[in-house]
């Protein structure tokens, strides 16, 4: 790979605010740790392949229970894989299905997928982590926009 095409493979980490009275976004291109065959193309688009994570650097301004949404398209090859959102002993998890949207079904058809439960954030510097662990190599499991914590 050459100097140019690993750069745009690179995160630059961001310490994201997490504020209990306004909806936070986590951008791809913001995490601090991205392990994985996760690979960022353009814009904060990622295209995720295979068991992986991405973990974003947080301050949560205020302790509560946060609603979180994932931004992201799938086709039928994402059916069935477990996608988790953690941080401490807190944990939410979501069971991938097909996305639809305004250009159809499937890859590109990006939905914003509320997961069931609440993600319990404590106020303070904290880690959050987006998991897919049951997707076998080599499978495109979803494209990835952003990944939203709110209050519940």
């Amino acid at each position: 790979m050459t100097n140019e095409a690993a750069k745009a493979q690179e995160l630059e980490p961001a310490l994201f605010q997490v504020k209990g009275d306004a909806p936070t976004v986590l951008y791809g291109s913001g995490a601090s740790k991205l392990e994985g065959d996760i690979k960022k193309q353009g814009g904060d688009y990622f295209r995720w392949t295979g068991s992986g994570s991405l973990t974003w650097n947080v301050h949560v301004n205020k302790t509560g229970d946060y609603e979180v949404n994932l931004c992201q398209s799938g086709d039928s090859g994402s059916i069935g894989h477990q996608v988790q959102v953690s941080t401490g002993n807190s944990c939410v998890t979501n069971i991938l299905a097909m996305t639809k949207g305004v250009f159809g079904e499937g890859f590109m058809a990006y939905e914003a997928i509320p997961f069931g439960g609440l993600l319990k954030l404590e106020a303070g510097n904290r880690t959050i982590s987006l998991t897919i662990t049951n997707a076998a190599s080599g499978t495109h499991v979803i494209d990835f926009r952003r990944d939203r914590k709110s209050v519940a």
